[in-house]
């Protein structure tokens, strides 16, 4: 998947390929992989396998939420899109074993909480072939409560 679309290197490097130390040091301080900063996320999270993200990939693109937005994006020349489905439709029933991240709140020193409110997140874009690409895709957990 990474060798047909080069421009997934970002999905691969930030929510694949990523350590949980460098999990860690994100969810503390916004430090990405490789080198610069970015703002913190609330959880810095990863697929367990590539094979993880190219399932909930595929998942996000066959879902009605994605056939809407695409046509939306058409319609009105959008250059891009996200799609977000729970994680159990886009996985299965044992999404758990695929996902993995460490807290903002716990400055990276606690692994995030997964519960049935998890997603995934899928952001596709228009290229100048003006076909739809994906851009990244990485698993959010829902909401604590």
């Amino acid at each position: 998947m990474e060798r047909d679309h080069p421009q997934w290197s970002h999905a691969f490097q930030r929510h694949v390929d990523i350590n949980n130390e460098q999990l860690a040091r994100r969810a503390a301080s916004g430090e990405l992989p490789g080198g610069g900063h970015g703002e913190a996320p609330a959880n810095a999270t990863r697929w367990q396998s590539a094979d993880a993200m190219v399932v909930a990939t595929h998942g996000l693109a066959n879902s009605p939420e994605y056939r809407a937005k695409l046509a939306s994006a058409e319609a009105n020349g959008t250059v891009r899109f996200t799609v977000t489905r729970p994680l159990p439709e886009v996985l299965g029933p044992a999404w758990r074993a695929d996902v993995y991240g460490r807290t903002a709140a716990s400055r990276g020193n606690q692994a995030s909480q997964w519960d049935a409110g998890g997603v995934a997140v899928g952001t596709w874009q228009r290229r100048s072939d003006g076909r739809w690409h994906p851009l990244t895709c990485y698993p959010q957990p829902g909401a604590l409560r």
